[in-house]
């Protein structure tokens, strides 16, 4: 990685598909306000204190990170992707975000083990991901998108409800699958973390 400790006027920083294991935003300055290190095999950051003021959009698809601690608060943090990444325990996450990012409203946390994900376990349907939507948005009311799709006002209202509080369960009948009808309804592809393109400044 090229340094750039000597430059401290950096906005956006993109080091996509890379051998990073592991990646400190402080060289980089407090300016910076986008970072985008996905595809690489990141299992730890660090240094975002340093921009915390200041950073808008995160970035980590397709790393190893098993969660998300970064110490301070987030105030203009609108957009994180953890897309394909190894993060299990939702509970210790949505507690991170609720008091770390009072602005966040779009998330992504497709293809890891704590989202239910039809595609990869054969064990979980369209409710099982239904109620895992309502648990993040009961705890994250400021969310416009969540995963593949935006937020509903229906949604959010059923969302309140405090049955979501506690989360959803662990699916039953563990080696037996249960029958299901219908059509899968998300997926995600692609080799780039482009998700987030898609995504206008009006719809935030």
């Amino acid at each position: 990685m090229q340094e750039a400790s000597d430059d401290p006027d950096f906005s956006e920083i993109c080091f996509v598909g890379g051998d990073l294991t592991e990646f400190n935003v402080r060289r980089f300055g407090p300016d910076v306000r986008r970072v985008d290190v996905s595809f690489n095999t990141i299992t730890r950051l660090g240094g975002f204190e340093c921009c915390a003021d200041n950073l808008e959009e995160l970035i980590l698809d397709n790393n190893q990170l098993d969660g998300l601690e970064l110490i301070c608060v987030f105030p203009k943090l609108h957009t994180l992707s953890l897309n394909k990444n190894k993060i299990s325990n939702l509970k210790k996450l949505l507690h991170y975000l609720k008091t770390s990012t009072p602005s966040l409203r779009y998330l992504s946390l497709l293809g890891n083990p704590t989202c239910p994900d039809q595609l990869t376990d054969d064990f979980v349907d369209d409710s099982d991901y239904q109620i895992y939507r309502y648990h993040v948005l009961y705890h994250l009311r400021t969310l416009k998108f969540l995963d593949h799709r935006p937020v509903s006002f229906v949604e959010m209202m059923e969302a309140l409800k405090p049955l979501y509080a506690g989360g959803p369960q662990p699916p039953q009948g563990q080696g037996h699958a249960r029958s299901r009808q219908g059509k899968r309804k998300f997926k995600y592809l692609g080799k780039n973390s482009e998700g987030n393109r898609f995504i206008r400044d009006n719809d935030l």
